[in-house]
């Protein structure tokens, strides 16, 4: 006897008028009838419709919507935007320089031909919204000039944006997916985006990546990423060393899997990405982890720190190899 044959006998050995018990559908399957043709029913429900009764969905992302703003006056947003970020880059006068002996408005070195045309979709899609506009505006520019990701900031205080921040994204794919209003964190989210820059050497060719030297404060900053300028200052405003130098650690043939070498007064970072983690991001968690470690509080749980892959504790001679014993610093 075959298969079908077999199926066929236990079909035929059903009551009829019968439900179907689970083992029942899972032996004969829920598409029996129509692959063998059988005319019995394979469920009987009986449902009593209420033709009144709607499914309401609870919009769970209200709360971290913000009343749209629409504008009508999108190419004054985009040109505001990509000037400050293009001035930023020396992006402008480099870009002139090409063309030499020809004068051009400020504007038409700004906004381009493929602007023209985002934004005539923006405003005939209801897409003219204030923050999508803007987020929009940055990554065109970013695009211009030639990044291919950017890493995202939260810049209020939406739970989804927090969980977001920091992640990579693709600059093409974002502005694509805007343009359809697939945002992947809600709707009139506040975005910022800052380049991710991973071959600094190959840029500075042709846009002004690093400062050699800035102050911040009294600390002298060597080598200042353009793009973290805003946070950069923040973060340093406080710091005790005297120099903060950002360099390629390639070229340092004893740095293994440092990527912030502190010596004597002065802070090495390297100006490499690290997985998803900017040179910014090895410097915070740096200071962080100073400013964290403090005297252990009489009571509470022992504290355990990490110190070159090792588990280790404060002490009053100093932290202590958890497994050794030995003093490490």
């Amino acid at each position: 006897m075959d298969a079908v044959q077999t199926i066929q006998s236990v079909w035929d050995a059903l009551p009829d008028n019968e439900a179907l018990l689970d083992f029942d559908t899972f032996l004969i399957g829920d598409g029996a009838k129509s692959l063998m043709g059988l005319d019995k029913p394979l469920f009987m429900f009986n449902f009593d419709e209420k033709e009144d009764e709607k499914i309401v969905c609870e919009n769970d992302l209200s709360e971290f919507d913000k009343n749209p703003v629409y504008i009508e006056d999108v190419e004054n947003i985009f040109y505001d935007i990509k000037k400050e970020i293009f001035e930023r880059f020396g992006y402008l006068k480099r870009k002139s320089e090409q063309f030499s002996g020809q004068l051009f408005l400020e504007k038409d070195l700004i906004i381009s031909q493929d602007d023209q045309y985002l934004m005539e979709y923006l405003k005939g899609h209801d897409l003219n919204e204030n923050s999508l506009t803007n987020a929009i505006a940055q990554l065109c520019a970013y695009k211009e000039l030639g990044f291919l990701r950017v890493k995202f900031y939260s810049v209020d205080d939406c739970s989804i944006c927090n969980a977001f921040d920091g992640n990579i994204l693709v600059v093409e794919n974002l502005i694509s997916n805007f343009c359809v209003k697939n945002f992947f964190s809600h709707e009139f989210m506040q975005c910022k985006f800052v380049p991710v820059i991973e071959d600094r050497k190959y840029f500075a060719n042709y846009l002004d990546i690093d400062v050699e030297n800035v102050f911040v404060g009294e600390t002298l900053v060597e080598n200042f990423p353009i793009e973290y300028t805003n946070e950069l200052t923040k973060i340093l405003e406080n710091v005790k060393y005297k120099k903060v130098i950002f360099c390629n650690f390639s070229k340092f043939e004893d740095v293994t899997n440092e990527v912030v070498i502190e010596v004597k007064e002065n802070l090495y970072v390297d100006n490499k990405y690290l997985e998803s983690y900017s040179p910014i991001d090895l410097l915070k968690i740096w200071l962080g982890s100073e400013e964290k470690i403090v005297e252990k509080v009489e009571g509470s749980i022992e504290e355990i720190y990490y110190l070159n892959g090792k588990r280790v504790k404060k002490t009053q001679q100093g932290f202590v190899d958890v497994e050794s014993g030995e003093i490490v610093k």
